[in-house]
């Protein structure tokens, strides 16, 4: 958006966070009860929540109201709108809108579920809060928007009963059968940055399956590494870096 005299321009954000549970429960979950993403009714149809924040070491925490849209599942995603502003002083603080995405990112057949907010905010005080953004909004923004994904993530996890299957695997120890029998050679990667790498894990496994002769790609948010299954003789693991640094510099250039 372009600069006008007086009117505040529209920054982008995105963040992201990864739960253990299959996505199905958690989007299902989500269409029966989007008020379990916020704290109360605030009554007019709104929601009321606090979002944190630390600046200079000090925890910032404002009330704001929050309209929740309806969930929409796409198949391959779910999204749910949302918008909030500050409740007692909406002309002082950041208004976002924003959108609520559940990706499935499954790990080698453990279920994960990418939860990631995709926004843009308009500082306050007009063309000033612009010059005030660069400075402490942005990182007020961003604190306060990393706490909500998380505390998102956090309020999912806890309401959603752990798979079976991944419970017996976690207390044997159990290693994914795929990764032991995997008929073509593969190779481990670190990805960095998928908190706010643009699109998270779900883009960054999408990027490394579009190269020519790749068989499988899996990636765990949690440990922040790609397992890709390759061809050797169309492919090679220096392809596959490449792609993670035109992601990186993306991101970079975005932000």
């Amino acid at each position: 958006m372009t600069r006008e005299s007086g009117v505040s321009t529209w920054h982008q954000i995105h963040r992201y966070a990864y739960i253990a549970r299959p996505f199905d429960d958690v989007w299902t979950a989500v269409a029966g009860s989007p008020s379990m993403l916020v704290d109360q009714s605030a009554g007019g149809g709104g929601k009321r929540l606090r979002l944190h924040a630390r600046l200079a070491g000090i925890d910032v925490a404002r009330p704001v109201l929050v309209d929740v849209g309806g969930l929409v599942n796409h198949g391959d995603r779910a999204v749910l709108g949302l918008t909030w502003w500050d409740q007692g002083r909406r002309n002082l603080f950041p208004v976002m809108e924003a959108v609520l995405e559940l990706v499935p990112v499954d790990y080698r057949g453990w279920p994960v579920t990418q939860v990631g907010l995709v926004g843009r905010y308009r500082p306050p005080f007009g063309a000033f809060g612009n010059a005030i953004d660069c400075v402490a909004g942005a990182q007020i923004v961003a604190e306060s928007v990393t706490w909500f994904v998380a505390e998102v993530a956090r309020r999912l996890e806890a309401a959603l009963p752990v798979p079976e299957a991944l419970e017996a695997a976690l207390v044997e120890e159990i290693v994914p059968v795929d990764v032991e029998l995997a008929a073509w050679p593969h190779v481990f990667l670190p990805v960095e940055g998928l908190s706010h790498r643009i699109g998270g894990a779900a883009a960054a496994r999408e990027h490394l399956a579009a190269v020519p002769g790749v068989h499988h790609v899996g990636i765990d948010p949690i440990a922040a590494m790609a397992v890709v299954d390759y061809d050797p003789e169309r492919c090679n693991p220096d392809d596959f870096v490449a792609v993670l640094d035109a992601d990186a510099d993306a991101d970079a250039a975005w932000a």
